[in-house]
């Protein structure tokens, strides 16, 4: 994605996106840019990008379609639920009974 088109983005996340959790609007330091790509054929570019609501700290993600006439939002944000700690303990208790080693934990079981 060229540079200007991509501050164009960044600019129009600014605008058009609120944080879910708490309605704030995003700001420079709560953008990060994770991936562009760049089809050469049909000027449609593609981004990626992390927020993290400086308000609330909800963090989301955005993935945002643009060509050289106007950014558009491809797909808004989608929650992400942060780990309990029973989910945290559920987990070290299920590894502190496996007796397998670790290729048998991560396998596909075959019905």
């Amino acid at each position: 994605m060229p540079f200007d088109l991509l501050l164009d983005v960044i600019a129009y996340i600014k605008k058009t996106s609120k944080c879910p959790s708490c309605k704030a609007k995003y700001c420079n330091e709560d953008i990060f840019v994770l991936s562009t790509t760049a089809c050469m054929e049909t000027s449609i570019c593609f981004g990626v990008f992390a927020v993290v609501c400086g308000e609330c700290h909800f963090e989301g993600a955005l993935l945002v379609e643009a060509n050289e006439n106007r950014p558009y939002e491809a797909a808004t944000s989608f929650e992400t639920s942060a780990i309990s700690v029973n989910e945290v303990l559920d987990m070290h208790n299920f590894l502190k009974r496996w007796k397998g080693d670790v290729k048998e934990l991560f396998q596909d079981k075959k019905v």
